[in-house]
């Protein structure tokens, strides 16, 4: 459409019509350009970043990461930070904020509908990834979270990580950095994997459901429910544990001390089994959550079936309204901080 004449002729690029000779008029033509459709580029439904972790192989729209190294050229897959020996989160944040938000919008990651991040959240690039970001209320943080058995720097990281994420109204959902140490996994090849490459193979199982795991999460939300810790069997057989009671009991052992049962304010389990396994876990699982967790009022279990005999694997989901999580980084995050004030949360402005 190019602009027009007083009587309806386009005039081209001309200051006169060809036809009538009357002068074009560009500035009432401007309505006309303005009704065109704006561009919405479709940024598709998730992305993914792994942070300090190893990226994983899952299905994505978006799939990307940030580590430390030797600086390279950025690319739109891969941004590498240079660290010098003894940085902390602050200096960290202070170095390459405005890179990393920078790197963040060139390859759009806030833009899709759903975003999850995957942070070792002992890691100081996971308290810069997470201060880079938006809030949102459609970004999950899948962290591994320090423990006591991190040093108080670790502590003081993850603590001041998880805080921010949930300062931005992010999901966040912790696995105790024991839990990840002591994974194991093995593959229907038969290979073997330990540690953080076996905790990987659990979460690309999980992000393959995560339509399941975003809806349980955005029912928690609706009650005030942002944080939740996870516990991990994954694989398990009843051959292994002896029942199916044994391994749902078991779970309790990854739920970190410093969380009441009391503070469960919700439970939920994604459960990969044989049809023939699936009511023996749902009267467990229920009688579980009752003795275990009286105070929890939303509960609810998913079944995806399989053919593995009596192989299984069970992720669950504890969600807590107070930040008993917190409480297992926060004598470190504290002596920390202490000794160098500017390792505060309020240090990220």
């Amino acid at each position: 459409m190019s602009p027009k004449c007083p009587n309806g002729h386009e005039g081209g690029s001309s200051l006169k019509c060809s036809i009538c000779g009357s002068a074009v008029s560009y500035v009432e033509s401007l309505s006309d350009l303005l009704s065109f459709p704006i561009p919405s580029p479709d940024f598709g439904k998730l992305a993914v970043l792994s942070v300090g972790v190893p990226r994983l192989g899952v299905s994505s729209d978006y799939l990307g990461e940030i580590v430390r190294g030797s600086v390279t050229k950025p690319d739109l897959e891969r941004l590498t930070l240079e660290t010098g020996s003894g940085s902390n989160w602050y200096e960290m944040y202070k170095r390459h904020s405005v890179g990393t938000a920078r790197w963040l919008r060139l390859v759009a990651f806030e833009e899709s509908k759903y975003k999850v991040i995957i942070a070792d959240t002992t890691d100081p690039v996971s308290a810069l990834a997470v201060a880079s970001l938006s809030r949102s209320d459609t970004t999950v943080l899948l962290a591994i979270g320090a423990d006591k058995t991190s040093t108080p720097v670790e502590q003081n990281t993850s603590h001041v990580t998880l805080t921010l994420a949930l300062e931005k109204g992010f999901e966040v959902v912790v696995f105790p950095q024991r839990v990840v140490k002591e994974a194991m996994f093995v593959s229907p090849g038969g290979n073997f994997a330990s540690g953080i490459e076996a905790f990987s193979f659990t979460l690309e199982k999980l992000l393959a459901h995560f339509d399941d795991l975003m809806e349980t999460l955005q029912s928690d939300r609706g009650i005030g429910i942002l944080l939740h810790s996870a516990s991990t069997i994954s694989p398990g057989s009843t051959q292994l544990y002896g029942s199916v009671a044994n391994a749902v009991g078991a779970q309790a052992y990854q739920l970190p001390s410093e969380i009441g049962f009391t503070e469960v304010k919700t439970f939920h389990s994604l459960v990969w089994c044989e049809k023939i396994l699936q009511t023996d876990f749902e009267k467990n699982l229920s009688e579980f959550r009752q003795n275990k967790f009286p105070s929890a009022i939303g509960s609810e279990n998913k079944f995806f079936s399989t053919e593995g005999g009596t192989s299984f694997e069970l992720f669950t989901l504890f969600g807590t309204d107070k930040p008993g999580i917190l409480r297992v980084s926060l004598e470190g995050y504290e002596a920390v901080a202490k000794q160098a004030p500017a390792l505060q949360v309020g240090s990220i402005s």
